[in-house]
């Protein structure tokens, strides 16, 4: 009996990882922490798997957040947000995704917009 066990143990150490994962964030524009002279046209979120966008919410230091509508109805690795034309200033953008596995993930992301 423990001969047939054994296998069966190994095979799940080596694939649980793998099924309790989910997506994480890889890469944003603009990129975390940036300071820009241009203001950015979109937002661009990159997950290790697909996701959907759920929530998105940018604010301008000083100022409430602004819920962005429409968003993406489709999951995808590469999400692409257009955004408003924005003044000068601090900003922080929230999100919330919802990855394939049914985890939902926050995120926030700050930048500088200089004139």
């Amino acid at each position: 009996m423990t001969r047939r066990v054994l296998p069966v143990l190994l095979l799940l150490c080596v694939f649980a990882p793998a099924l309790q994962a989910h997506a994480h964030l890889e890469e944003t524009s603009p990129p975390q922490g940036s300071v820009l002279h241009g203001a950015p046209q979109q937002l661009v979120l990159r997950f290790s798997e697909p996701a959907r966008l759920t929530t998105l919410t940018f604010e301008r230091e000083g100022a409430a957040p602004q819920k962005i509508a429409p968003l993406p109805g489709q999951s995808a690795a590469r999400i692409v947000v257009p955004l408003p034309p924005l003044a000068a200033g601090r900003y922080r953008v929230r999100w919330r995704v919802l990855s394939a596995d049914g985890h939902v993930l926050p995120g926030e992301l700050h930048f500088t917009l200089n004139p």
